[in-house]
């Protein structure tokens, strides 16, 4: 059996951290804050072996923890990571993100007075389709 690589070690122990029960004495919080830093771990260290799907499959899984945790911020921060290797290892690939994370990205943007993602369309299923833009 080959050896595992770091990414996947990191990966497999954020998958761990997140699906693990709380326990006694620590909360939910800082289960999802543990593991989302897993799971940003475990992206970067794909980006450096140029595994981009896996890459923005682990910020996406990041991206969910943080909004387990309330924090609005990272979790945008995390989406558009994810979707920066989406688009770096399949360019003409689009990330579809529910309403809820649309609004994240759009009251942060609006902010900061950039916008990274375009919508493109509005689906019938609940979800809004969205294409890193090259700006």
């Amino acid at each position: 059996m080959p050896a595992k690589s770091p990414a996947q070690t990191l990966f497999d122990k954020a998958e761990k951290k997140a699906n693990s029960s709380s326990g006694w004495f620590s909360s939910s919080n800082t289960k999802f804050e543990e593991a989302g830093d897993l799971y940003q771990q475990a992206a970067n260290a794909y980006k450096i072996d140029k595994l981009f799907k896996e890459a923005g499959d682990c910020f996406a899984r990041e991206a969910e923890c943080r909004e387990n945790c309330k924090e609005q911020n990272e979790a945008a921060n995390a989406w558009w990571n994810a979707a920066k290797a989406y688009k770096r290892g399949y360019p003409d690939c689009t990330l579809m993100i529910s309403c809820p994370n649309l609004h994240i990205l759009t009251d942060i943007s609006c902010d900061s007075g950039y916008s990274g993602f375009e919508p493109d369309h509005y689906a019938a299923d609940g979800h809004w389709s969205l294409q890193a833009s090259s700006r």
